[in-house]
């Protein structure tokens, strides 16, 4: 067994497992982009979110169910995100479907900067020099606190040239 989630579940590699049914295990993100960052993981394995069909659609409707299940348990009701990313593209890096589940973060969030390249996110900080790949998607929070996502390609400036 290569996969690190099939791993994960079937306790041959350590994780902090906070919920697991027969078909679902919850646990903590090793390297969290929220306060709370958990991930929803199907048992069954499924490269991603393109492998489920008629037959097997009702683990993503579970997944949501338990997501909203999870967020209550966390104490984040009030405002959390979940995201499923499909494919290489998307900057899905492991090859098992998995929702994030994420939370926690209040009003005070502050924007993120994620490369395109699939690079983590990070603060957006002006006195910084993050900016060093060529295309952003920039996630910035509106007076409703809603995300707004852009995508930005530096050009022009030839310190933050690729």
């Amino acid at each position: 067994m290569t996969c690190i989630f099939c791993q994960i579940v079937a306790r041959e590699l350590p994780a902090d497992i906070l919920y697991e049914d027969e078909d679902l295990a919850v646990f903590r993100d090793i390297n969290p982009d929220a306060p709370v960052h958990l991930l929803i993981v199907p048992k069954k394995h499924f490269e991603s979110l393109n492998s489920l069909d008629e037959k097997t659609a009702g683990i993503g409707a579970r997944m949501f169910l338990l997501a909203k299940k999870m967020a209550e348990a966390q104490g984040i009701q009030s405002g959390y995100r979940v995201m499923i990313n499909s494919g290489r593209e998307a900057g899905q890096v492991v090859r098992h479907l998995h929702m994030h589940l994420m939370g926690g973060g209040g009003k005070n969030r502050g924007s993120r900067v994620q490369s395109s390249r699939g690079s983590k996110g990070r603060r957006l900080d002006p006195s910084s020099q993050v900016l060093r790949q060529d295309s952003y998607l920039v996630s910035v929070p509106d007076r409703s606190l809603q995300h707004r996502v852009f995508h930005l390609k530096i050009v022009g400036i030839p310190e933050y040239q690729a």
